[in-house]
């Protein structure tokens, strides 16, 4: 594979990385949104709700 080809399949995976990434961050605030975790303390709460939902 040369060099040219590294970078194109680096650049798919990159573009592909950041697919995934808007994708969760919709999921995340569509969690936050549907259990009002958006008001007080929620900062504390959504934390704790997102490490251990992903064990």
């Amino acid at each position: 594979m040369s060099d040219l080809e590294q970078l194109e399949t680096i650049d798919e995976r990159i573009a592909e990385a950041e697919r995934l990434l808007i994708y969760l961050n919709e999921q995340r605030r569509e969690i936050i949104n549907r259990n009002n975790l958006n008001k007080n303390d929620s900062n504390v709460v959504v934390s704790k709700f997102l490490s251990t939902s992903y064990r």
